[in-house]
């Protein structure tokens, strides 16, 4: 009860403080040096861009102001989504990404990859948004909540194999949160499950050989924080770090670490969902499938760039893998039904 008053307190404290810098940065913003009608977009912009220049301790000030758009208004820009109970989502799950042939780009990376004899699975990531779409409070378009399902579809028809990650992600919240609250990502925990659906897929038993330590849960700062800047009022209207655990991968043989030796069976390729390691998927991948992996997956690049640079890598690999996994967030992939 104490700690509910302090908060709306401080909230409160921080609205006044919001609206008298507010009110000094307009006052020190020419309203009539934009030629452009009032109701104009660019003239909206010139005067926003005129107001965030003139606030007195411009940095602070930012700080204050977009801790009481969050913290009272629940207003969070342009790049992210504020669900409840101070969940995040990345825009970018809620419009539709550039046009492109997805298919064609599937079949090419298929083609190549059965020229070596490697096989192709591809893992598609589930939005966020949709594994927790009773957190949102508008459904999303139509077309985006019929992507996945026409993603699998697509996947069965070419005869590749279709681990259902949206099943496997849905059913692991009756035991932990499978996506960050405050990050892009799935959690940890979701990372795991995610891995285990993924050898099922592939049909292997794991023979042992990894083994992964689990830590005491850290603070964890979501890649969606950076977009929601309140610096040291974060406290007080939020959004808070979440608290997640961390956990390793390493070979049980010693000699041999997580990512090698070169003649690994498996390959992974990817993006930050693979790359980043406080998710562990490669370790996952490692444990629940028992053999070797090296990881081509990379942070801020897309699915795409990595597989292409690993298709122009092959000819020059001394050994290859079996299996090429594509790790592919759902919010990258165009279909045709999108308007």
């Amino acid at each position: 009860m104490q700690q509910s008053f302090l908060h709306i307190i401080s909230t409160m404290a921080i609205a006044v403080l919001a609206g008298g810098i507010g009110a000094a940065g307009l006052f020190q913003t020419d309203l009539n040096r934009y030629d452009r009608p009032l109701w104009d977009g660019q003239y909206q912009r010139g005067v926003e861009d005129g107001f965030t220049e003139n606030l007195p301790f411009r940095s602070t000030a930012i700080h204050i102001w977009n801790a009481f758009g969050y913290g009272v208004l629940g207003q969070t820009g342009d790049d992210v989504i504020a669900g409840q109970e101070g969940w995040l989502f990345t825009a970018e799950e809620f419009r539709p990404p550039e046009k492109y042939d997805f298919e064609a780009e599937l079949l090419s990376v298929q083609e190549v990859l059965t020229l070596y004899d490697i096989r192709l699975l591809p893992v598609i990531v589930p939005d966020k948004a949709r594994i927790y779409a009773d957190v949102l409070d508008h459904r999303r378009p139509a077309d985006l909540e019929a992507r996945y399902h026409r993603l699998q579809s697509l996947l069965q028809r070419h005869g590749l194999p279709v681990p259902d990650l949206n099943q496997t992600l849905m059913a692991g919240r009756a035991t932990a949160e499978t996506y960050t609250k405050t990050d892009t990502h799935w959690s940890p925990e979701g990372a795991r499950i995610a891995a285990e659906a993924v050898a099922q897929a592939l049909n292997v038993i794991p023979e042992g050989g990894f083994r992964t330590t689990i830590s005491e849960p850290v603070p964890f700062n979501g890649d969606l924080l950076a977009f929601i800047e309140t610096g040291p009022f974060r406290r007080f209207t939020g959004p808070l770090p979440e608290q997640i655990r961390s956990y390793t991968t390493f070979s049980t043989a010693g000699a041999d670490t997580l990512f090698g030796p070169s003649d690994a069976p498996l390959a992974l390729i990817g993006t930050s969902f693979s790359a980043r390691a406080e998710f562990n998927f490669s370790g996952f991948l490692s444990q629940e499938t028992g053999l070797g992996l090296i990881s081509y997956a990379t942070e801020g690049e897309g699915p795409f760039l990595p597989m292409q640079r690993f298709l122009r890598a092959l000819p020059e690999m001394v050994s290859l893998p079996e299996v090429a996994i594509w790790e592919i967030p759902e919010r990258y992939i165009y279909t045709e039904d999108m308007k």
